[in-house]
């Protein structure tokens, strides 16, 4: 079926089908195994592990939360960075060079991606031996990337593509795309970007390719993916894939021959497995069916997914508990429970993971027995971010230029004369002395003492400039609501906010030292798990400057006056940091 597909943006769609792809499972899938899980016992307690067979390991181990295992590697957060371990025989210890990363993938085919802060991301072995780095690709800078699989990794570029590599850091296939998922099973869904050889006039073409970049599958012009469509789509094992035509699905093998038009009642194909699939009719009602029309399980329920060859079915969202149904609607068993996480769904093999009303939290196997026997506060089931490594490499001159001017250089009122607190050691400033609250709707601001807007934006940054005043900014004057008239400006500053963690350390850090070098002086400064704080005096002695970092922001808060403020607030950091 070599033709295309309908596409309504390039972003969105392309999204849809690496969504789509992650999405997808099947038993027996070659999915990235896990074998231990972070895990509370108590709600309140330290983080540790908990095996695929429910032995719970390490309890009461980490004050933050660690991340899976995966092969015998796994990687906890503090305040400087993340730290990568290796857990052998219940025991886990540091792997030598591996501290202080900004991001870390998982390893496969003995390849782990990182990133050190300030740099590039790096593949490293198990033991923290660098392999390559991964600077960027055909001249265009690595954004991202995601851990290997199926010996391949899928990088994203700066110039929003994506390319494939080898082992060795090698580009594939001779060719970007536009999009692209990880290798499944030896399969990948990728968005191809066309040319004289795409045989497409449209901006992209959906193609299943295979580990050769060989394109395998790709669907007839009046075809689409159901943007609905949220699990289970497609099954790499099995070589099927559901697409949607006039409303009606029909679910193809990968050689492009139909293997079954289904029924008009079927309004979603949420699992595609090797003999059925499972669907949803017009009312949301889920049930079975094969692929020659015949209804299996008729479909009342509320979720249904696959757990072996049985499954876990809801009657509602608000039913307490879980049934164990087989192919033929037979309960075979009922389990407290009120959430399922199926982390097959999102690529990665680990048991169940079961919430019950009481928010605490089980496994089970694949026949549905219960594996844990100690009941636990929480196991993580978010595994959204897994394998992604983020570039740590910052260009901070342009931002800096842009948090210089909100200081004054150093002396607390913007430069540009956007807010200040006195003028000619007079005049207040008001809301209407605010530029960016004269152009603001003033129903917006009615009842409210604070407001912001985007100061600057920039590749990974946004900074959003606030202001907070002693009274209400906008009120009902003769039955008019206009900016206040007497509201003071109190406190002033900003929120910096970055795509990539731990830039915002380096950024307030070299900030610090140019407002230090324009005359500030600091203060006060202390660190703690999560935030750290720098208190600074301002080089006219007139106000004071707080910053606040943590992994992703920094926060200056900027008030009149020095000394009993600078008291004030170097007691309220003691308190935060208590």
């Amino acid at each position: 079926m070599n033709a295309k597909i309908v596409r309504k943006s390039v972003a969105s769609v392309v999204g849809l089908l690496i969504l789509f792809c992650l999405s997808s499972c099947d038993d027996n899938s070659g999915n990235v195994i896990i074998s231990h899980m972070p895990v509370q016992v108590d709600e309140d307690g330290k983080w540790g592990l908990i095996s695929r067979d429910g032995t719970i390991v390490l309890e009461d181990e980490f004050i933050s939360e660690p991340s899976p295992v995966i092969n015998n590697i796994f990687f906890t957060l503090d305040k400087n960075g993340y730290t990568v371990y290796l857990l052998e025989d219940n025991n886990y210890k540091e792997i030598v060079g591996l501290n202080n990363l900004a991001s870390v993938g998982y390893l496969e085919d003995n390849r782990l991606p990182i990133c050190r802060k300030g740099e590039c991301i790096s593949v490293v072995d198990k033991d923290g031996n660098t392999i390559f780095q991964l600077d960027n690709i055909d001249d265009i800078q690595v954004k991202s990337c995601r851990s290997y699989s199926n010996g391949i990794m899928p990088v994203k570029l700066a110039d929003g593509t994506t390319a494939y590599i080898d082992t060795d850091g090698n580009k594939l296939f001779g060719r970007r795309f536009a999009g692209g998922s990880d290798f499944k099973n030896g399969y990948a869904v990728v968005g191809e970007i066309p040319n004289d050889s795409t045989e497409s006039d449209n901006e992209n073409t959906f193609v299943i390719i295979d580990t050769t970049g060989e394109r395998i599958f790709f669907p007839e012009d009046d075809f689409e993916i159901d943007e609905d469509q949220e699990n289970g789509g497609i099954s790499f094992v099995s070589q099927l894939i559901s697409l949607v035509r006039k409303e009606r699905f029909y679910i193809y093998q990968f050689d492009g021959s139909l293997r079954c038009k289904c029924p008009a009642k079927v309004e979603m194909v949420n699992y595609v497995l090797g003999d059925y699939y499972i669907f949803s009719n017009d009312d949301e009602e889920m049930g079975v069916m094969d692929y020659n029309g015949e209804q299996l399980v008729r479909p009342h329920y509320e979720q249904l997914m696959p757990i072996g060859n049985l499954f876990l079915a809801k009657k509602d969202k608000y039913d307490e508990d879980i049934y164990l149904i087989d192919i033929k609607d037979a309960q075979i068993n009922t389990l407290e429970g009120e959430d399922i996480v199926r982390p097959e769904d999102v690529f990665f093999n680990f048991p169940i993971i079961v919430e019950t009303e009481d928010d605490e939290m089980y496994l089970l196997d694949n026949k549905g027995n219960k594996l844990n026997k100690k009941i636990v506060a929480n196991i993580e089931d978010d595994f959204e971010e897994i394998g992604v490594v983020y570039s740590n490499v910052f260009d901070t001159e342009k931002i800096l230029n842009s948090l210089l001017r909100i200081t004054g250089n150093g002396s607390g009122i913007p430069t540009d004369s956007i807010a200040y607190f006195r003028k000619e050691s007079s005049a207040h400033c008001y809301p209407y002395n605010v530029s960016f609250l004269r152009t603001a709707k003033v129903q917006d601001l009615k009842d409210k003492k604070s407001a912001n807007f985007l100061y600057s934006v920039g590749e990974g940054y946004r900074v959003l400039f606030d202001v907070t005043f002693d009274e209400v900014i906008a009120k009902y004057c003769d039955d008019k609501l206009s900016l206040s008239r007497s509201a003071w400006l109190k406190q002033m500053g900003f929120t910096a906010r970055f795509d990539q963690s731990f830039v915002s350390e380096r950024v307030a850090k070299e900030l610090s030292s140019k407002l230090c070098s324009n005359g500030c002086n600091i203060e006060y400064e202390k660190s703690g798990n999560c935030d750290s704080y720098i208190l600074l005096r301002s080089n006219n002695n007139e106000q004071t400057l707080l910053l606040q970092v943590n992994k992703n922001n920094i926060y200056c808060y900027i008030v009149p006056g020095t000394d009993s403020v600078i008291e004030s607030w170097k007691k309220w950091i003691d308190d935060e940091m208590k």
